[in-house]
Formats: structure tokens, sequence, C-alpha cells
């Protein structure tokens, strides 16, 4: 009996020894698991640690909620560019601005022209009592044409009005694509916002889940407490609530790009690792960029239409006139003799005379029609300048915001993290200490990202203002 005691004990010593390790080896895996995650964002300087550890976007399509994908291009990624064609392409507003002006354009020929002539055809002069022909001298079988002419100067100032209508729709064609670019690059920065907080919230439950195992494991070898198992597990579930409310933003944010490349691309991936947009002119060629804007020239094509409507008004001071030339078959005498032929040219001409309450009336309204159009491209034009020069300063500062969350912010969160790692090691901090830092070092991440989305999107918005002038990156 006394040799087998030491057995025993040996026993126990090689029972207890291998769950002491398995411990031991738990904590040391979740801890460099801990470091591993807390430096990925620093891999690469040019490149936003959100894409440089990004997950693959192969499943990322457009098709959401009811609709299937079907058969997945894998090889044949959807681009920003592309999107941005295809929206273009697509877009109804813009083909019927190009419609309507093709029409006031052809109006304006139509208006040009002289109106149709007219034919006269009839009998006059017939004697009552026997209704014949020949009876009487001045019995005549009439067929003339009569032609209107329009005062002078009307025809030219109605086409120069219908004409500066159809550039004002032209124009306005132009601005809708400005729009749908504008609008498409939004919805493209929402998928991708939404898909790289995804990707870092799915990376982050991953840590909490290890996390979870990992005070379970210390709370059954009585080295940890239950508050810790409960507080990890619940901050696992918050991130869960905050992975769909993240999941259900990015599929508002992909049907509302869908609406704009078509229902024909829902089988094709988006390529989501990279963001190209165009860069941005120096801030004096932006204000002088401005002045080009689509809409301000629509503005200024329907104040220039406003004005021909004064010389359209202008033109009512002068008459109109028509020309009649008619000719008058005569039957022969009842005695034989034959009768001559007659021919009749007469001039019609209006006589403009009270013009008080006609006329000037209507140059009046024209002038008043005129200034309010011109009020109206001023008020446009501040509206621009306005708009351009606080998404101007907005963007400044978002990237400046942005520079210093890449340069302080992030580091500082990781740094933070890794001591409060280091010190959970050592049991000299607590562990709602970690939890705090861990959660402090998403937070940063998401709004690190945030302000990324926040500055494209003010880029976005300038290069509409100004656009869409500059070089893709």
């Amino acid at each position: 009996m006394a040799e087998d005691q030491p057995n025993c004990h040996f026993y126990k010593a090689w029972k207890v020894t291998p769950l002491f390790l398995l411990n031991r080896y738990r904590n040391f895996v979740f801890c460099l698991f801990l470091l591993h995650t807390s430096g990925t964002y620093a891999a690469e300087k040019n490149t936003p640690f959100w894409e440089s550890g990004s997950e693959n976007d192969s499943k990322v399509t457009l098709a959401v909620g009811t609709i299937s994908p079907g058969n997945i291009q894998y090889d044949n990624p959807l681009t920003l560019q592309e999107a941005e064609s295809l929206a273009i392409k697509n877009d109804l507003l813009t083909k019927k601005f190009d419609l309507e002006s093709i029409a006031l354009k052809k109006k304006g020929i139509a208006v040009s022209s002289l109106p149709d002539p007219k034919l006269k055809l009839g009998l006059i002069n017939i004697p009552t009592d026997t209704l014949k022909l020949d009876q009487e001298a001045m019995t005549q079988q009439v067929i003339g044409l009569q032609q209107a002419f329009p005062p002078h100067g009307l025809l030219g100032s109605q086409r120069e009005q219908m004409n500066l209508m159809g550039a004002a729709k032209s124009h306005k064609a132009i601005n809708q694509k400005q729009e749908v670019l504008r609008n498409v690059r939004q919805a493209w920065l929402g998928v991708y916002l939404q898909h790289h907080t995804g990707n870092i919230i799915k990376k982050t439950d991953a840590l909490f889940t290890q996390l979870v195992k990992i005070t379970k494991s210390q709370y059954r070898s009585g080295r940890g407490n239950q508050q810790n198992v409960v507080r990890a597990q619940l901050e696992r579930s918050l991130l869960k609530d905050r992975a769909i409310k993240i999941k259900a933003m990015k599929e508002n944010s992909l049907a509302e790009l869908g609406k704009w490349v078509g229902a024909a691309q829902f089988n094709r991936p988006l390529s989501l690792n990279s963001l190209a947009i165009p860069e941005l002119a120096e801030r004096n060629a932006l204000a002088l960029s401005l002045e080009k804007h689509p809409s301000i020239q629509a503005s200024i094509a329907n104040a220039n239409a406003a004005k021909a409507g004064i010389n359209i008004a202008k033109s009512r001071y002068y008459p109109r006139w028509m020309l009649d030339l008619s000719f008058g078959m005569r039957e022969t005498a009842p005695t034989g003799q034959q009768r001559a032929d007659l021919i009749s040219l007469m001039f019609i001409v209006d006589i403009p005379l009270f013009t008080s309450n006609r006329q000037d009336k209507w140059v009046t309204a024209r002038e008043k029609d005129y200034s309010s159009a011109q009020y109206s491209t001023a008020e446009q034009k501040r509206n621009l300048q306005r708009m351009l020069d606080a998404e101007y300063s907005n963007w400044l500062r978002l990237n400046e915001r942005l520079q210093h969350y890449k340069e302080t912010v992030l580091p500082q969160a990781n740094q933070n993290a890794k001591a409060a790692l280091n010190a959970y090691r050592s049991q000299t901090t607590e562990f709602d200490t970690l939890m705090r830092a861990r959660l402090m070092e998403l937070d940063i991440q998401l709004q690190a990202i945030q302000l990324f989305v926040d500055s494209a999107q003010a880029q976005v918005n300038l290069l509409y203002l100004t656009g869409g002038t500059g070089h893709e990156t």
C-alpha cells in the first residue's frame, strides 16, 4: 500500500496538470488572437484597414428580398464605373428631357413657317329670279387663293423662343445625368459602407465568441467570476443585434443601387474591395466651373426664351396682312357675246390703333416674365454657390478628421487595446477594462470608415456641383 500511494499522487497530478495546461493554452491562444486582430488595420499605410483585410465580396449581389440572383457571374463583377454607365443608360428622365428638347426644336421650325394658303371657290352675283349664270354680266364662278402674313419679326422670334426652350431641356437632360451619377455613387457608397462595416463586426464577433469561451473556462476553473461570463455574452448579443441592423441598411442600399443599374445586373457580384471616385479640381477651378452647371445654363436659356417672348409681344404693334388673289369666270351672254373673265387682287391689313389695352399689356407681361426668369437664375446661382461653399468646407473638415483618425486616434486605440490586454494577462486590471478597450477600438474603427464614406459622399456632391470634372483614381 505504501508503494502504491506515490503512484496515486502521480495519477492525480497527471490528471490535474493537463486541465491547467489546457486553460493556460486557451488564454495564450486568445491573447495571440487579440494581438492579431488589433494590428490588422495598420498593415498597409496606403490602403484603408477595412480594405486590406476585407472579406471576399464575390457573394454581394443586388438581389435582395424576394429576388433570386440566379447563377452568379463570379468572373464578371460589377464595378462602380460600369454601374454609372448603366444608370445613365437606363435613366428615363434623361430620355424624357432629350425627347422634349427635340420636340421643342421641331416646333420652332413649325412656328417659323408661314400659315398655309387658303383656297377660295364659289359663285357670286347669281340672279335670284332665274338662277342662270349667263343672265347677268356680274355673275362669276370664282377661284382664288388667300395667303396670310404674320406681323414683322413674329416668326423669327417664335422660332428663337422655341429653340431656347429646347436648349433649356437639353441642359436639364445633362443635369439629370449628373444627378444620376451622384445618386448611383451615393448608393454605391452606402453599400460599400455597410459591407465593410459588416466585415469589421464579423471579425469582432469572432473575437467575442472566443472571449465567451475563455471566460467560461476561467469560471469553471475558479479563476474567474460569473459576471465576466454574462458580460461577454451580453456584448456578443449586442454585437449580433448591430450586425442585423447593418445587414438591413445594406439591403436598403442594395435596393437603391439596383433601381439605377437594372434587374439584368442582379446576378453579378459587386466589386467592393476598393473605391474609385474622380478627384476634385482646385478650389478656384471649382468656383469657375459652377457657372457652367447645367441647371444654371437651363435657367439662363429659359430667361432668354422669356426675353424672346418680349420680341414676340412687340411684334403685335405691327399689322398682320393678307393677300387675296381671285379669278372670276363669266358665262357667254344670251346674245352670244363673249364676256371677259375677271381677276381680283386684294390686301387685307390689321390696323393696331388701340394698343393701350392689348399690345402694351402683352409687352408689359412679357417683360415681367423676363425679370422673373432673371431672378430665378440669380437665385439658382446663389443656392449652388452656397451648396458649393458648404460642401467644400465639409469635405475639408472630414478629410482633416479622417487624417487625424489615421495618424493618431486609430493607433492610440490599438495601443490602448494592447495595453489593456497586457494588463489583463498580468492580472493587474479587471476584465471590464479589457472589454471597454476592445469596444472602444471597435467604435473608433467604425467611426473611421464612416468618416471615409462621409468624405467620399461630400466629394460626390462637389463633383455634381462642378459638372463631374476630375480624374479617376
